[in-house]
């Protein structure tokens, strides 16, 4: 039933039913999300962002995957708090849904981002910095920040060192 209405473009009536099954069944409603190619209406909207507070991690990670496709700045502002979930995976679908939606106020919680202890947030993080164009990040705060040898190496990587030289004696 749900996927025929997704067939037919009824996206709203999708989402809900997906949040209705995301209390019962998290994993079917996580694998449902991963079928709606985007969402246009505000239901669909509004039911999106009821499913990235959800308490199963997967629901939020497929969530913000769904509102990173379908574009909007109201969905953007709903992803900010997700990059500082407890979910490594959720974080990082959260970063790559901010970059793709570029999301120019989010830059500074995506650089702060640089020194997750996952590599795949990192990355996430650092491909949604390059997406901003109008963000340069601050190489000698984010090197004093990181911690292990790869968040410094995720940090030099973000930095531009032409315009901050002394990035790779910090590393």
């Amino acid at each position: 039933e749900v996927f025929g209405a997704i067939a037919a473009g009824a996206e709203g009536s999708v989402l809900e039913a997906i949040a209705a099954e995301a209390e019962r069944s998290p994993n079917a409603a996580a694998i449902a999300l991963d079928r709606v190619a985007a969402i246009r209406d505000e239901i669909s909207r509004a039911a999106v962002i009821g499913l990235m507070r959800h308490p199963a991690p997967r629901v939020r990670e497929r969530a913000a995957a769904l509102a990173g496709r379908s574009g909007g700045v109201d969905l953007a502002k709903t992803l900010v708090p997700l990059l500082e979930d407890r979910e490594g995976h959720v974080r990082a679908r959260a970063a790559e849904a901010i970059g793709l939606l570029r999301a120019d106020p989010a830059a500074p919680a995506l650089e702060a981002l640089l020194r997750d202890p996952y590599p795949d947030v990192r990355e996430a993080a650092l491909a949604a910095l390059r997406g901003l164009k109008g963000y340069q990040v601050d190489a000698t705060r984010v090197l004093e920040h990181a911690m292990s040898p790869a968040a410094r190496a995720t940090a030099l990587r973000a930095s531009d060192l032409r315009r901050v030289p002394e990035a790779l004696l910090m590393a």
